[in-house]
């Protein structure tokens, strides 16, 4: 081979390999543009994401004030919700920051290797040009000296981009940490909020409860007072029917005395129970005189009470039966019913009445 072919081939190698070398350089460029997308992307869901913890943290706040117009139980309940969820809230926080530490850490580390990489591949390329460039000293120093230049110019613009990427990246951090810095701010604020507004529905109820002790115990109070003029009444109602008793001639008395006519031990529980019979009609019919103004026309009442009844197929109460007449003491009816009974036209069941 003689020295112009040997000459012409080594052009053509020098040629093929600043074509390769352009062809890498594009595709570095094309991988820091996709980078620096990347990168943007990244920027702005951090932001979006940021926002929706803004937005969900006054959410939040929201839902706890109005859940302090509750009881103690459900602010309690309430409370422990809210600080769970602000755990859960601090975990995603702190895990989206490592995932994102992580993803730029990544990002350096390829970087780099890629950087050097294309060290090795311009280390490996220098010392084969320079083995070939040995025989033609002129072509290879004027090849070599365009070869410097140019990785000159390519190094100094990779250290641009890397110097671009970390003041990014210090941005980027420098921007969680203030937004990191106003939440917890945020959260303080909160917290001294959500504590006067207690202090206040604390307040609140002890007045309410001590409102509610004076309004007690004034209701004990006047129970107390139905109590004792109710034990007045009912003293005053045995006082009568004691002097009923003394002032009615003893029916028990007669009884003993046509007791004393049958033999010893004939019909001796018959009598004793008509005895105590009497006796109890006596002192009813005494103490319980009818309402003035009953007696007066008795068969009129005893038709009304009869219709009333039959009204009330499924029997019908003494004292719903007065209620229903407007008779006020419902014992002033007792006569007047025995009397309808003994005439067959009212029965009674227990304590219903049926006509």
């Amino acid at each position: 081979m003689s020295n112009a072919d040997a000459l012409r081939r080594l052009a053509e190698e020098v040629i093929d390999a600043h074509e390769d070398r352009v062809v890498l350089r594009a595709s570095i460029l094309n991988d820091i543009d996709q980078i620096k997308s990347e990168t943007r992307e990244c920027q702005k869901e951090t932001v979006i994401l940021l926002r929706t913890f803004t937005g969900q943290h006054l959410e939040m706040g929201k839902e706890l004030r109005s859940e302090l117009g509750q009881f103690m139980s459900d602010l309690n309940e309430s409370e422990s919700i809210r600080l769970s969820k602000a755990r859960e809230d601090a975990d995603r926080r702190q895990a989206e920051i490592s995932r994102r530490n992580a993803e730029v850490d990544q990002l350096r580390n390829n970087t780099v290797d890629e950087i050097r990489q294309m060290a090795d591949a311009h280390q490996e390329m220098g010392k084969q040009l320079r083995a070939d460039l040995d025989q033609f000293m002129s072509g290879v120093d004027a090849a070599e000296s365009g070869r410097l230049s140019i990785a000159r110019e390519d190094a100094g613009q990779r250290q641009d981009e890397i110097n671009h990427r970390v003041a990014v990246v210090d941005d980027l951090k420098n921007s969680l940490v203030d937004k990191l810095r106003q939440m917890a701010d945020a959260h303080q604020e909160m917290g001294k909020r959500l504590r006067a507004d207690l202090d206040q529905f604390m307040s609140g109820l002890s007045q309410t409860e001590s409102i509610r002790k004076a309004a007690a115990q004034a209701y004990l109070s006047e129970i107390h007072a139905d109590i004792r003029e109710t034990a007045a009444a009912w003293k005053a109602l045995i006082q009568r029917i004691q002097a009923a008793r003394a002032a009615a001639p003893s029916a028990a008395a007669k009884t003993a005395e046509t007791a004393a006519s049958f033999p010893p031990g004939e019909k001796k529980n018959t009598i004793v129970k008509e005895a105590i019979a009497a006796s109890g009609a006596l002192v009813e019919n005494e103490v319980h005189a009818p309402d003035e103004g009953v007696g007066l026309d008795r068969e009129h009442l005893g038709e009304k009470i009869v219709a009333i009844l039959r009204e009330h197929a499924d029997g019908i109460k003494m004292t719903q039966l007065a209620e229903l007449l407007g008779i006020e003491n419902w014992r002033s009816l007792i006569p007047v019913m025995r009397e309808l009974m003994d005439d067959r036209t009212v029965e009674k069941d227990g304590s219903l009445y049926f006509a």
